[in-house]
Order: structure tokens, then sequence, then C-alpha cells
């Protein structure tokens, strides 16, 4: 299976559901048989324990992709505030950069043949005064899905976020649509034809909202059996292929 060495996860905004869709993603493509690996290259709002600095988000992922690789693997930086990277860095009189995230990633590209890599935040959220997320997608030359929400609002931000990539020569393979409620709106019903026809990207598929994820224990709860269902991987697949 030619699927490319890797995919970038951008969102449209914070809380968008990007490590959920991203730890999905790679569980669904180790039961393919792939080797994936998983990066989530800037966490904020990290907690500091007497064995280090930890997430949650990176628990969820490594557990999702059944990796044994190192906290500082999956995750170079990571800082106690939960705030974009530039300002939470500055806060305690530090300064990242994209330099900080390559070693991390050329690693774990060596160890896997696929690497997973989720953005923080929107993909104009600066790394520091000279960078952005957009910034380290171009660096890392990988195709990008963006992850949007399902409510009113959606179409102009993820419209917004796809001319954004393009502007920079992004590749975009296609949208997801996150956290979609049991019983949509309007709103919710009509956005995506809505994204495609603005954007020309492809709706790769939608997750529905599920109370049976928690991040914090590193549980999918009843996502990937979502995903699999309505063909959301096989889209995914199919799109990296071409």
């Amino acid at each position: 299976m030619n699927i490319g060495k890797g995919l970038f996860i951008a969102g449209t905004d914070t809380g968008v559901g990007k490590t959920v869709v991203t730890a999905s993603i790679a569980a669904a493509l180790r039961n393919r048989g792939v080797d994936v690996g998983v990066m989530k290259p800037f966490q904020t709002g990290a907690v500091l324990s007497e064995d280090g600095w930890a997430g949650p988000d990176v628990d969820l992922l490594r557990s999702a992709a059944g990796l044994t690789d190192a906290t500082d693997l999956i995750c170079p930086v990571m800082l106690e505030h939960p705030l974009a990277p530039s300002v939470a860095a500055r806060l305690v009189g530090k300064r990242v950069s994209i330099d900080d995230i390559l070693p991390a990633y050329n690693e774990l590209a060596r160890r896997h043949e696929f690497v997973i890599v989720e953005s923080a935040g929107g993909l104009a959220v600066p790394i520091n005064d000279e960078s952005t997320m957009r910034d380290l997608a171009v660096r890392l030359n990988l195709p990008m899905v963006i992850v949007a929400r399902p409510a009113l609002g959606t179409i102009s931000h993820t419209h917004l976020t796809a001319q954004y990539a393009l502007a920079a020569g992004i590749s975009i393979v296609g949208v997801i649509i996150s956290d979609y409620p049991a019983n949509p709106g309007l709103a919710e019903m009509t956005n995506a034809e809505e994204i495609e026809k603005l954007t020309k990207l492809p709706i790769l598929g939608l997750i529905k909202h599920d109370q049976t994820v928690n991040t914090e224990a590193g549980e999918l709860g009843n996502i990937l059996e979502d995903i699999e269902n309505n063909d959301l991987v096989d889209n995914l697949l199919k799109a990296l292929q071409k």
C-alpha cells in the first residue's frame, strides 16, 4: 500500500477535535497493517510530574497507534500554559522553533513507514515571532487534512484555512467534519456540501459526537468503529494514493 510518508492534521481552530481524529486515523491504519508513528510537536497546558512533563493527548496518540516511542519523540515541546506556543514559551522565558521539532520528526520518520503530525490549534497559530503552524507544515512537506467543526461558522473557518494552506503550496487531501451531532440542525446538514463547493476539496467523512471518548484516560470510545463504518479511512487512503 503506497500512501506516502505521512500526513499533517490541521484544524480550523483550537478544540476542534484534531487529537481524536489523529488518534482514530492512526488506529485504523494500524489495523490495516501500516506501521504508523504519531507526533504532536507542541503540547501546551502540559502537566509537570515527578516523571517529567506529560499530556493526555500524547498518551492517547501513543495508545491508539500501539507505540512505545518516548514522550519526547512524540511531543518534543511541552509547555505549561494552555496558550499559543509562542506565548506559552515567552511566559517562562523560552523561545521555541521549528528546529526544535525536526530531529524528533526525522527519528519518527526513520522508525515508521508513515507519520501523522497533529498541528497545535489553527494554521496561523504562532510558534514564535517568525513562524506559524503553516510554516511547520511547509517544512515537513506532508499532505494535509483539515479538521472542521460541523456548526454555524465552519464554512468561513474552513475556507480560510484551506486558502491559507494553498497559498503556501501545501497539498490538501480533504476535510473531516468532527463532533457531528446526533440531531443536526439545518446548518450542520448543509455545511459539508457548501464547504466542498467553496474549497473544491472532498469531505472525507463525518465523525459523530461520542460521549464515550475520554482523552484524559486515553480512550477513543466508539470513534474507531464509527469511522470504519462511514468509509472515512478508505476515502482518505484513496485521496493519498492519487
